[in-house]
Parts: C-alpha cells; structure tokens; sequence
C-alpha cells in the first residue's frame, strides 16, 4: 500500500495539471502555517474550496477529470489520505458551494458513487 505522502503528491500533482491556478489555493494554505508544516487534512481543505471558487471557469472537461481524481483519492485503500479527501476537500468544497450562487444539486450530481454517498451522509447530518 502506497504512503499517505506519495498519494497526497500524486493526486495534487494530477489536480494542478488539470487546474494550474489551483496552487495557488494551495501555497496560500501553506503559508499561513509557517513555520509550522500544514496538516494534511487543512491543504486538501484549501484545494476544495479552490474548486469551488474557481468553478465557474472549469469547462466540463476539466469538471469531470477533478471528480474522477476525488473518487479515484475515495477509493484508495489508505485509511488517512481518504479521511483527508472526505474531510478536507469534499467537505471544504461543498461547504464553500453552500455559500456560493452554485446550484448544489448540479455540483453533487457530478460527483462519483462514493463522493455522492459521502456528501449525502456529511450533508444529513
């Protein structure tokens, strides 16, 4: 089973080739814990609500790929990088589209079986 750190490296590096202007989301994050390093859970926080700040300038394309790599991060086997993506990313992110003029029920519909499940769940409570 991979580490927590390759996967975390490997689903950002795909995430900013799909959306570059997401690190910036990310470097601002980091920054604000200097000296101190960010916890995991905090940078994934940092990029959903960068996916939801920056989605209206997402063409479709780049929409499906971001929540094919999030449902690909849900499945993984890794205990700790899939609570980081649940409750970092996905939750930063549907919360941040709560306040937005996003229409929710659009944003959910796109996401994948497991992201879905987790969503309903975190959103029932």
């Amino acid at each position: 089973m991979e580490n927590t750190n390759e996967l975390s490296q490997r689903f950002t590096k795909a995430l900013f080739a799909e959306a570059p202007n997401l690190e910036a989301h990310l470097k601002r994050e980091r920054e604000y814990w200097l000296p101190d390093s960010t916890p995991l859970t905090m940078e994934f926080a940092a990029l959903g609500r960068g996916v939801a700040d920056e989605y209206n300038g997402f063409d479709s394309s780049q929409t499906r790929e971001i929540f094919r790599l999030v449902e690909e991060a849900v499945g993984s086997k890794n205990e700790k990088f899939v609570e980081a993506i649940l409750t970092g990313f996905l939750e930063s992110m549907m919360s941040r589209f709560e306040r937005s003029d996003v229409e929710i029920k659009f944003v959910t519909a796109q996401l994948g079986g497991k992201s879905k499940m987790h969503v309903g769940a975190w959103q029932s409570v």
